[in-house]
């Protein structure tokens, strides 16, 4: 489907044609180009390290000692993380955004994400409402999340590299969701 085709956000035909269409054609490998083809380990190592380096820091203040150590350790961790996203942004400049690159991963993660939303503020509330009132707390959590996970999934594709890197662990943070799902309904 052509982008000046692309039905009204708020049709029928946008949600049960054009976004099963994005997604079914976006489930299927891609061929690697661009930015993110040139990275090669390098930016997932450059994260790895900025992350060590950000909770070393934090966990050295939050132990109370090193406060020195830890204030340096936590501002080079956090300052790499926000460089590497800020290159990655910057990277992507100027490239057209397009349903051609909507992030089905992070679409179904705030699905998922509504979903764990609406199951614990249903027991949140204990016994307070009971029945078809939960369903309906959970239902509108999950019409919340794919709202929002329309919205997110399209705009990903501004981090470049570093949101393709992370869209990745979706995948992971989706069982992780379903998980905390099973174990507040069985609680």
């Amino acid at each position: 489907m052509n982008e000046t085709e692309i039905p009204a956000p708020w049709t029928f035909g946008y949600h049960l044609r054009f976004v099963p269409s994005v997604l079914a054609g976006r489930m299927r490998p891609e061929p690697r180009s661009g930015f993110g083809s040139h990275l090669g380990l390098i930016l997932p190592i450059a994260t790895v390290i900025a992350l060590v380096m950000l909770s070393s820091g934090v966990s050295v203040l939050a132990g109370g000692g090193g406060r020195v150590g830890g204030v340096i350790l936590t501002a080079l961790g956090g300052a790499g993380m926000i460089a590497l996203v800020a290159l990655s942004i910057a990277a992507q400049t100027g490239e057209p955004r397009s349903y051609a690159r909507f992030e089905p991963s992070v679409f179904y993660f705030v699905i998922a994400l509504g979903i764990t939303t609406g199951v614990f503020a249903v027991r949140l509330q204990g016994d307070a409402w009971g029945g078809p009132m939960d369903g309906a707390v959970v239902f509108g959590a999950t019409l919340v999340g794919y709202i929002v996970g329309l919205i997110v999934g399209y705009w990903w594709q501004v981090l470049g590299a570093f949101g393709k890197m992370a869209a990745v662990l979706a995948y992971p943070g989706i069982i992780g969701l379903i998980v905390l799902d099973l174990v507040l309904l069985l609680e």
